[in-house]
């Protein structure tokens, strides 16, 4: 009955993105390498899914560019290193673009 008071109707809607701590870093534990083995992606998939959820606010998780080669970082070893390789230089192409090839900005 009374009333008044302060009302909280529920969170804040933030603007954009914002850095997660005073020196930009990312929260949480840092992924398990994918090696490339199958039986292992879905708990790789996994793990970075909710990394990305703790790091949200981040500008690296707001940014596909960043977010991606984040991504392609935490993938190492024989049976991935020529696919991540050739992921990264072709995001960094269509990106940033490659006057070597000719190829313009995209991004």
């Amino acid at each position: 009955m009374g009333g008044g008071g302060n009302q909280n109707a529920g969170p804040t809607p933030q603007a954009g993105p914002q850095s997660t701590s005073a020196n930009g870093s990312l929260k949480g534990t840092v992924l398990t390498i994918f090696d490339g083995n199958r039986k292992n992606m879905k708990q790789f998939t996994q793990e970075f899914t909710i990394y990305q959820m703790i790091n949200q606010d981040s500008l690296t998780m707001w940014n596909a560019y960043t977010c991606t080669a984040l991504a392609l970082s935490f993938m190492r070893g024989p049976a991935i290193n020529d696919w991540a390789l050739q992921q990264t230089e072709g995001l960094y192409a269509k990106c940033n673009g490659d006057p070597l090839n000719g190829t313009a900005l995209m991004y």
